[in-house]
């Protein structure tokens, strides 16, 4: 059972296993490294992936950790691109994805606008507001991606409101 909750399947070899327990028994303080260690295993990004969701979801979870965290998964996913799948079909909450949206927002990578949009497709009120309370704030690329999932989706209000975060930073 503590396999299946860490994202492992019944055949993951066991260096992931190892891999993924040595996060899962990290520190808070730790866990960023060991992530790290366990991104670089192949199949470790649906694993990462658990985690995070799980942090995202804890409400004894500072937000700070959460982003820090989120940053090393989608640097370590936009170095592999045989990963992006995973990444973006994982059955996420809105809280985890809005932290990737945050973390993706400053990334200068050519598909962040399709990968926030994808992020950001699901609860987009919920994942602009998690990728809000990001210390550092989101960009206006981020803004204008979420706000067109917004009015793709019917809710112009919500775009509005997106449109008008946005504006705090760049009027343009």
């Amino acid at each position: 059972l503590q396999r299946l909750r860490m994202g492992l399947e019944p055949d993951s070899p066991a260096e992931l296993l190892k891999l993924s327990e040595a996060v899962n028994q990290a520190a808070p303080e730790f866990r960023a490294t060991k992530l790290a260690e366990l991104l670089d295993d192949p199949q470790g990004v649906r694993v990462a992936l658990v985690f995070l969701d799980g942090w995202a979801t804890d409400p004894q979870m500072p937000p700070e950790q959460i982003f820090k965290l989120a940053e090393v998964v989608t640097r370590a996913v936009l170095e592999r691109r045989s990963s992006w799948k995973i990444f973006l079909s994982a059955d996420l909450s809105s809280r985890c994805r809005g932290a990737l949206v945050a973390a993706l927002s400053w990334e200068d990578h050519p598909m962040k606008r399709q990968m926030i949009a994808n992020l950001a497709s699901k609860q987009t009120k919920d994942v602009f507001e998690m990728s809000v309370t990001c210390p550092d704030q989101i960009t206006t690329e981020a803004h204008l991606a979420m706000a067109r999932i917004a009015t793709v989706h019917g809710d112009v209000p919500l775009a509005l409101q997106i449109l008008a975060a946005g504006l705090h930073k760049d009027s343009s």
